[in-house]
């Protein structure tokens, strides 16, 4: 009999140390989301696409994104990821994740990043972003993505 008393308590003590903090009851970030922002200091200027949350794990998630910056009705910049990001989760609905690539321009090739850091209420994530290039000007602004 203390042996069958024994293992339920050294399997809570192991489920105590799990690091999965979005186990059942966790927030699900997964989805497909409309998305569309601004940019800072510029009129007629917007950010529009699309971001796809897959694969949640625990602290991380894969992130996909289709986003444009249009500027005065013009897409300028088109970032469409062929391989996902990863995202780091935190159990108050922040989510930050990161893509790096290169821009190809009027012939030349740019490095980006373009930085994403934002909180998840409900069926919506809002936050910033950030643009860094290897032109002369850093774009940032803010967004909201709803999920469908």
């Amino acid at each position: 009999m203390k042996a069958l008393r024994v293992v339920p308590l050294l399997l809570a003590v192991a489920l105590a140390g799990c690091d999965d903090v979005y186990g059942i009851g966790g927030r699900d970030f997964e989805g497909f989301y409309a998305y569309a922002g601004t940019v800072d200091d510029a009129i007629g200027d917007a950010v529009v696409g699309e971001i796809t949350i897959t694969r949640q794990r625990g602290r991380n998630a894969e992130v996909s994104i289709d986003w444009s910056y249009i500027d005065n009705g013009e897409e300028i910049i088109s970032i469409r990821t062929e391989i996902p990001a990863e995202a780091e989760l935190f159990s108050d609905g922040d989510i930050y994740f990161v893509f790096e690539g290169e821009l190809f321009t009027d012939g030349e090739v740019v490095d980006f990043r373009l930085e994403h850091d934002g909180r998840l209420r409900g069926r919506t994530i809002t936050g910033w972003w950030r643009l860094t290039t290897g032109l002369p000007t850093d774009d940032e602004g803010s967004f909201t993505a709803s999920r469908n």
